[in-house]
Parts: structure tokens; sequence; C-alpha cells
């Protein structure tokens, strides 16, 4: 699944930042990560996918035979 990050600037100059197929901890460090020198982050509103443990990938490879 693809990793997006939608930003909504509304006509007062808000700024809403939404992210999607991010789960756990890493929404939050994914967007201070892309955001934090240009903007004050002062709140963050979690949907339910923060509340979920991140997927990991094994990419290991057995070369045994």
């Amino acid at each position: 699944m693809e990793k997006k990050i939608n930003v909504l600037v509304n006509n007062e100059g808000k700024v809403l930042v939404e992210t999607e197929n991010y789960k756990g901890e890493s929404c939050v460090t994914a967007i201070k990560d892309l955001f934090s020198e240009f903007f004050d982050i002062d709140n963050f509103d979690y949907k339910s996918d923060y509340y979920e443990e991140e997927e990991s990938i094994n990419n290991e490879v057995n070369t045994s035979i």
C-alpha cells in the first residue's frame, strides 16, 4: 500500500496534514520530519491507524541450500 501525506490549507491559512496508510507513531514522525522546519506543529488528532502497529517487512534472504 502506498503511503501518502495530504496537505490542505484553508482560507484562514490553517494547515491540515493527514496521512494515509501509516500505522502507529510513524505517521507523526513522517509529518514532523517533513514539516517541522516550516511550521510549528502544535497538536495532533489521531485516527484509528495511529493505535495500530506498523507492519514490518522481513527482507532477509536465505542463501543456504
